[in-house]
Parts: C-alpha cells; sequence; structure tokens
C-alpha cells in the first residue's frame, strides 16, 4: 500500500499508509486508516488471550461501576449516530470460523466497503442519500407504528403510535439494525417524529407544497439540526474538554484533512476502537417508565438490560404481540435530563432517578459477557472487540501516542492505577502494558486521565478527528463553506421561541406537535 498523501484526506505530517483516498467512490466507500497498521501480530489474535482479557472486563457488577454525569439517552443516542455512519456490506470469505460471523475480520482492508455513506446525513432514516423512500412515508410524513394494547398504567391498555411501523414484527426502517433493542428503537422513533413535526410546521407555512419539496425541506432541517446536536450535545459530553474545543470547536484536526466535496472514508480506529466507548456506558438496569421502574405499575423494579433487547424486532420477540407492547414505550425523562421543562399534556410524574451512564472504563456490565446465542467462549463482547480489533491489525495505543504529539503516553504505573490485581497480573503476563489493544487503551486512559467521565486525549483525539471530518464532508454540512449553520436560522421556519440545539430542546418542540416525551402517561393518548 503507499504512503499517504494530502489526497488521502490525511495529514501529512505523520507517516501513514492505507486506503480510503478519495477516488476510491465505486462501488461504494471505503474503510481507511488513520495511523499505520501494526507492524507484528498483536498478542490478542490469541483466543484464550482475548478470552481472558474479555473476562476480566465484565467482572464488576453494576454496584461495583460508576454512575457519571450523562444521562444514559446519549448511549444509545451514540448508538443510533453509528449506524448512521458504519455499515459494513462486504461479503465474508470462508476463512476460518469468523469469517462467516464478521466480514470485518476476514477480509482485506481493499476489500472493505462502506455499506451507505460515512457521514451524518440520516440515511438511516430517511433510506436514501436524498429525499426518503416512499415506502416509508405516508404523503409527507414518515409512517409511525401502533402499539399493542398491554397492561400497565396510563394508555398502556390501549394501542397508540408509538412505535416504529412494522411488518411481521420487522421494522420497515432505513436501517434495520435501528431495531436491535428498544433503546436506540424508540431513539430512531424520537427522529421520525421530529422529522413530521418538522414537516407539518413547514406544510403549514406553504399550503399547496408538493408532498416531495416538503420532505426535502424538511429533511434538510432535520439533519442540520442533527449533526448540530452531534457536534455540539452530544460530543461534549464524552470527549476530553480541550480536545473537543481545539477539534471541534476551533477546527485543528490532527489526522485527518478532507473537506467539502471530498469522499469521507470510515477509520477503522474509529469503527473497531476509540467509537466503542459506549460498551463501556451500558448499564444493566434501566428506571424505564411508569410501568418498569422502581415503585413501577407492571414490575416494581427497573427494566433489565436484556429486557431492552427482549421487546424489539431485532433482538426479540415482543412476549409473543405483533408490535411492541404499550406498557415498554420509553419515557424519555428518564433517559435526558428534561427537568425545568413544562410538558402540559403529561398525566404522570417521573417517578425514580434519571438513569446516568457508567464510567468509561475497562469494564462493561457483565450482561455483555454473555451475549445469547452465541458458543460458550465466542460469546463475550469485550472478547469480540479485542479479536476484531487484532484481526483488523489496529496499532496499538503506545502506537498512536507516539504518532499524535499532542497526546502524552500512560505509564504502566497510571494503567495499573485503574485495573484490578488480577486484570494487572493478565496484563503483565501478555506484555501488554507496552503493546496495548487500542480499544482497551482508550477505555483506561478515560478511567486515567478524566476518572472515566469522558474519553482521554487519544480517544478524543480520533473521535473528535472522525466527526469533523464527517459534517465536513456531508452533502448538507452545517459547516460548508460560507455558511456555518446554527439552528438559531431556523427559528423563523419553525416558530420556535428559542433554537433547538440539543436533545432536550428537540423532545421539547416535538412533543408541543405529538406525543413524543412519554406517550403513554400523555394526555392526548388517553
Amino acid at each position: 500500500m503507499e504512503t499517504a498523501t494530502a489526497t488521502h484526506g490525511v495529514k501529512t505530517n505523520i507517516d501513514i499508509q492505507g486506503e480510503g483516498r478519495a477516488n476510491d467512490t465505486p462501488p461504494g466507500f471505503r474503510f481507511g486508516r488513520m495511523f499505520a497498521p501494526a507492524k507484528a501480530p498483536p498478542m490478542i489474535l490469541k483466543q484464550s488471550t482475548s478470552v481472558r482479557l474479555g473476562q476480566h472486563m465484565t467482572s464488576r457488577s453494576e454496584a461495583e461501576r460508576t454512575d457519571t454525569d450523562v444521562p444514559a439517552g446519549y448511549t444509545y443516542l451514540g448508538q443510533f449516530i453509528d449506524h448512521d455512519i458504519t455499515r459494513d456490506v462486504t461479503e465474508p470469505s470462508q476463512e476460518g470460523d469468523e469469517a462467516a460471523t464478521d466480514a470485518i475480520e476476514a477480509t482485506t482492508d481493499e476489500a472493505l466497503l462502506q455499506g451507505r455513506s460515512p457521514s451524518l446525513d440520516l440515511d438511516s432514516v430517511y433510506g436514501t442519500l436524498t429525499g426518503a423512500k416512499p415506502e416509508f412515508m405516508n404523503g409527507f410524513r414518515f409512517i409511525v407504528g401502533p402499539t399493542s394494547g398491554s397492561p400497565g398504567a396510563g394508555a398502556s391498555g390501549k394501542s397508540i403510535l408509538a412505535d416504529l411501523p412494522r411488518r411481521n414484527q420487522k421494522a420497515q426502517i432505513g436501517d434495520d439494525r435501528n431495531d436491535e433493542n428498544l433503546a436506540v428503537a424508540q431513539t430512531h422513533l424520537m427522529f421520525l417524529q421530529f422529522h413530521n413535526a418538522v414537516a407539518d410546521t413547514l406544510a403549514e407555512a406553504n399550503p399547496g407544497s408538493a408532498p416531495s419539496t416538503i420532505v426535502t425541506a424538511a429533511r434538510d432541517l432535520v439533519t442540520r439540526h442533527y449533526q448540530h446536536i452531534v457536534l455540539h450535545d452530544y460530543l461534549p459530553r464524552i470527549l476530553d474538554a480541550g480536545v473537543y474545543d481545539d477539534i471541534i470547536v476551533k477546527g485543528n484536526r490532527k489526522v485527518l484533512a478532507q473537506g467539502p466535496g471530498e469522499t469521507a472514508f470510515m477509520p477503522l480506529e474509529f469503527s473497531v476502537a476509540g467509537y466503542r466507548l459506549g460498551h463501556s456506558q451500558v448499564r444493566e438496569e434501566y428506571e424505564w417508565n411508569v410501568n418498569f421502574s422502581t415503585g413501577g405499575a407492571v414490575v416494581p423494579r427497573p427494566a433489565r438490560f436484556d429486557q431492552i433487547f427482549r421487546f424489539s424486532g431485532g433482538s426479540g420477540d415482543f412476549a409473543g404481540l405483533p408490535t411492541l407492547p404499550t406498557n415498554w414505550v420509553a419515557d424519555f425523562r428518564r433517559l435526558y435530563d428534561l427537568s425545568g421543562r413544562a410538558f402540559p399534556n403529561l398525566a404522570g410524574s417521573v417517578e425514580g432517578p434519571l438513569n446516568m451512564t457508567k464510567a468509561l472504563d475497562p469494564y462493561i456490565a457483565p450482561a455483555l459477557g454473555i451475549l445469547p446465542g452465541m458458543p460458550v467462549g465466542l460469546n463475550n463482547l469485550a472478547m469480540l472487540n479485542l479479536r476484531r480489533g487484532g484481526m483488523r491489525g489496529l496499532p496499538s495505543g503506545q502506537d498512536v501516542s507516539r504518532a499524535l504529539p499532542s497526546v502524552r503516553m500512560l505509564t504502566k504505573t497510571q494503567m495499573q492505577s485503574v485495573l484490578d490485581p488480577a486484570f494487572r497480573q493478565t496484563m503483565e503476563s501478555l506484555m501488554l502494558y507496552e503493546r496495548t489493544p487500542l480499544w482497551l487503551y482508550i477505555l483506561i486512559e478515560a478511567a486515567v486521565v478524566n476518572d472515566g467521565r469522558r474519553l482521554g486525549p487519544l480517544g478524543s483525539t480520533i473521535v473528535a478527528d472522525t466527526f469533523l471530518t464527517l459534517v465536513l464532508t456531508s452533502r448538507t454540512s452545517i459547516l460548508a463553506p460560507g455558511a456555518h449553520w446554527t439552528p438559531d436560522q431556523a427559528q423563523a421556519a419553525l416558530g420556535t421561541a428559542a433554537p433547538i440545539a440539543t436533545v432536550a430542546d428537540l423532545l421539547t418542540w416535538t412533543d408541543l406537535r405529538v406525543p413524543v416525551v412519554d406517550a403513554i402517561q400523555d394526555a392526548r393518548n388517553a
């Protein structure tokens, strides 16, 4: 492979080899590299090694893991974003057992293709790169699906419009992965409802406009608000404050250099390591709604993590019902901080605390160590992440530190300070303090530098560089030359009293037009 130049979209101050050239368009967008791949096969390639590390990473109970100041909804907003920007549709080869389950492990760099555009353009919602798939729409509005009436408080006994549209339980949406768990499915629904509220507003202001015209205008506004939320509501909650200010606010990227009009690639260091931070944020229990929470009307305890998967079309069966049971519709006041905001249509108050994400550190939920439907030994998500990084030949955390002059490498003592004794011993015996797998290093760095509240400088640089590049190269971009769009520019068109700058703003404004914040206890659904 040839040495990177500016046409690769990578700054030349670091010697990088990789793919992802701006002219690598047919037949699809490419995965690429920010840094040179590992020169020698990492220890983590040995399955027994990755199994041992995976067991350490899933060994801490819910009570032993620390909450942060980030509302838990951002975990699943992060997953929704991930599905918008990454989809590997490469056909797996037949080389080895894992080839059939994960194409990213089984193919060469040159063969890895993105299924859709690696940009923040909401093709996961609209189903196309421009416009919207007509089968998802009724005129200029997205079709929203009915729930199945079920026991519980509020409107739970009724069927209400608070589910994804379905056919034989399968969601009819732009990305079926957004139905793999209930939290991300309800997040997808939130964006469908936001589009519908925007489209309704535009149609009222422009009577007689063709539905296609309204859809195009609504998508433009929805996408711009979404990009702003990603850059200025989501990223500040996960990135090191100094890196966020330097890269996102001031625009000083460290590695990538692609800009408007160029074709982005998806960095493997981001998709296989840096952006897997969400696995550390996952909780084992969620105060879900009035029915499934401490003192809940159906079950007097929080919803379990496995139930969040059971009540989805991609991973579960809705307890035998054709659509989501009404009593499982999300109460977004428990997932995002909506305190102090008025919702006059809500009949009930929040019961139980606001859910917070777990700390970014080298430990993930024990439930992720026993994934259902997979062979024992291969059902630990931490193990799979480590194996994936090893199979893709990702550089170690130390190698990336050396390539980034602005980042200070962690010392062995620092790394040991956030690991339990057994974990330390395994790291020592495998000599992983000198060559730490990139994903594990990023989580350790977050715990060492920012006490698990935010990513550290190295992880933040990978994530910030990637997101800024993806927005810059999007077809609709709030950072387009001469534009630099901000939400206040949409206030007149949407008739908002204040800009829609955060998820909380989006939910508050959308709920004025359609029940979305807590549809179960909304008087409009009573």
